[in-house]
């Protein structure tokens, strides 16, 4: 019996099953890339607010504060969970609230719902001109991996920010239980 040109079952079996390994050893890869892409964006996205809220002190002359958002959009400056976004805008005012007021100019929005964890032991951010303290402390970033991916964003006094993986002592990071 002549063999035709095409594939038996028995190779087609073969190839299904190559394919399906290769597609199983790839999926652990492609999802810690795309872990890895979101995290190094979120971290992209908030140290280029707190150089943007650092910058416009210093050119405005006015406090800049950076503040994070609730789950409907609002600066909540009372909050530590800085997981949906946050806000940075000029005070036009001398006043003391960190509030967005109708006055002050917002300058950035950023808007955050991929399920992972930031947070960090400050309410808000405030960026003061002409050598004057700013606030300084840490975010820490965490997703479902936990701790050993987690990453720190370390604002000084100055208020320049730097990432890190240890904490502003040099610990290693801790991370809650994050939803995968």
């Amino acid at each position: 019996m002549a063999r035709g040109d095409g594939f038996t079952l028995l190779e087609i079996m073969a190839a299904l099953a190559v394919v399906a390994i290769l597609i199983a050893l790839a999926i652990p890869v492609f999802r810690e890339t795309l872990l890895n892409t979101r995290r190094d964006e979120a971290l992209a996205g908030l140290t280029r607010s707190l150089h943007l809220a650092r910058s416009e002190s210093l050119r405005s002359g006015r406090a800049t504060v950076v503040c994070s958002l609730d789950a409907t959009g609002r600066c909540v400056p009372r909050d530590i969970d800085w997981s949906h976004g946050w806000q940075v805008f000029v005070k036009q005012d001398d006043d003391d609230t960190t509030r967005l007021a109708d006055s002050d100019r917002l300058l950035l929005e950023q808007r955050s719902s991929d399920g992972s964890l930031l947070s960090t032991n400050r309410h808000t951010y405030v960026y003061r001109p002409f050598n004057r303290r700013s606030t300084n402390g840490s975010f820490i970033f965490c997703d479902p991996r936990g701790a050993r991916s987690a990453r720190a964003v370390i604002v000084s006094h100055t208020g320049r920010p730097r990432v890190s993986d240890r904490d502003s002592n040099g610990k290693p990071l801790t991370c809650p239980e994050v939803a995968p």
